[in-house]
């Protein structure tokens, strides 16, 4: 699945919302607390709702970017079956920023029909919140 995302600040600007990965949990829509595992590993904690259903969930994730090339990979492992890899790129101007975001799910159960449309919106809202962090 891939996603593109508009943003009135700068490449420079939007990165560290992506990379630091405190600062990510600060701003996503349902991450309620990440853990420094060390070595660009994390253990993230999520809450939401499936429906009417409250959910809570950890996993571990590995991060790995390069400011130069404002890219940043995630590699994330959900209840120990699906994997899921985004890669994100970051291109513009000094007012202006395209976030493109490519998820691949990879996993011995079908999840994609499951975690697509979560992703969509968990990263609308995420990318909204980017733009309106001062």
């Amino acid at each position: 699945m891939q996603l593109t995302f508009q943003l009135t600040k700068s490449p420079q600007e939007v990165f560290p919302f992506l990379a630091d990965m405190h600062r990510f949990a600060q701003i996503h829509p349902v991450i309620t607390r990440i853990e420094d595992r060390g070595d660009n590993n994390y253990l993230v904690y999520e809450k939401m709702n499936l429906g009417p259903i409250p959910y809570t969930t950890k996993y571990p994730i590995k991060v790995q970017s390069d400011e130069e090339k404002l890219w940043v990979h995630y590699h994330a492992v959900i209840s120990g079956i699906a994997h899921i890899y985004i890669d994100i790129t970051l291109t513009g101007d000094a007012n202006h920023c395209e976030v493109k975001e490519t998820i691949h799910t990879r996993s011995l159960v079908p999840v994609s029909f499951i975690v697509n449309p979560i992703f969509k919106k968990q990263h609308a809202i995420l990318f909204q919140n980017i733009g309106n962090a001062s």
